[in-house]
């Protein structure tokens, strides 16, 4: 009965502190996904299954950069509406996270104007220069992103340095 009860603990312990374990290896794919479809397959493995906001913010982006390499029209249209759904469930979960609100702000940046599933970039932007934060794992990515970004006013970027 003692040895059950130890497994247990260590099972439930080891689960709550699992879910992302392998976060350098998503935003690696990540960061690939955009011009690499095998990334994109190998970022939606990694997902698969994956309840945690961080793991569905990559599953979200996964699928958005599913419809980048699609030929189909509608199969691409599918794709983002399903990325953009897992994306704000994400945020759902777990609001705070600024790596969440980045990945969903850069999928939302880079969707065509012609479809309109862009509703959370000011949102998303103002999070994001409210709550940068320089010991971040990703916030070299994030930062270089946004100093990029269309949606950044110069008075804005300049806040970042």
């Amino acid at each position: 009965m003692y040895f059950k009860t130890v497994l247990f603990i260590v099972v439930i312990v080891l689960t709550a502190f699992a879910a992302p374990s392998n976060i350098a290896q998503l935003r690696s794919e990540y960061l690939k996904a955009e011009s690499n479809s095998g990334s994109v397959d190998k970022l939606m493995s990694l997902t698969n299954g994956q309840t945690d906001a961080l793991s569905k913010a990559y599953r979200g982006a996964a699928w958005a950069f599913k419809a980048k390499h699609h030929i189909n029209p509608a199969k691409k249209l599918d794709y983002v509406k399903t990325g953009l759904l897992t994306l704000n469930q994400a945020v759902t979960i777990d609001s705070k996270d600024i790596e969440v609100r980045f990945i969903r702000f850069s999928i939302e940046e880079n969707i065509p104007s012609i479809v309109s599933f862009t509703s959370h970039l000011k949102e998303d932007k103002q999070y994001i220069l409210d709550n940068i934060d320089k010991n971040h794992g990703f916030y070299s990515t994030i930062k270089g992103y946004m100093m990029q970004s269309k949606n950044l006013s110069s008075a804005e970027k300049s806040k970042l340095n």
